[in-house]
């Protein structure tokens, strides 16, 4: 029994000695959280959508949409360059997801008659040494869309 309580002191020793000489990426992998050393980008994008008369609104301000493809399907362009403003290096696919599920779970059903509106992303480009911010709209699909009172 003797044996066992030696075996655990010197696997502890073992495992401070590891950790001490920053062996703890090897023992533990996931330690390292460096998610905000990253300097952050200086393009974001919001999903935004364009009545007939020119007026911009949230997606989630109109409750039926008809789409010509399934709008959870769409997904952002190529990997993109800092020239390409349209490029898919600026989106946010977790709030995107969350827009074209809404649009999605609201079909178009009973109501006043569907307008066509331009379903885009608004990208927001922020200058390096500071300024005003510059915005390019980029179109994702067109849709006829309403809400269920006139």
């Amino acid at each position: 029994m003797r044996w066992l309580h030696r075996l655990t002191a010197l696997s502890f020793i073992l495992l401070y000695l590891a950790i001490a000489f920053h062996l703890e990426d090897a023992v533990f992998p996931t330690r390292r959280f460096d998610m905000f050393s990253q300097p952050w980008g200086h393009s974001y994008g919001l999903q935004l959508v364009r009545l007939p008369g020119g007026e911009v609104v949230h997606p989630t301000s109109l409750d039926r949409w008809d789409c010509p493809t399934d709008p959870a399907t769409v997904t952002p362009p190529g990997p993109g360059t800092p020239n390409d403003p349209c490029a898919g290096f600026h989106v946010n696919t977790g709030t995107e997801r969350t827009v074209l599920e809404w649009v999605r779970s609201h079909p178009a059903g009973e109501g006043p008659p569907l307008v066509p509106v331009e379903f885009f992303r608004r990208v927001y480009r922020f200058p390096e040494g500071g300024g005003a911010p510059t915005t390019v709209d980029c179109p994702i699909m067109t849709c006829r869309a309403g809400t269920r009172t006139p």
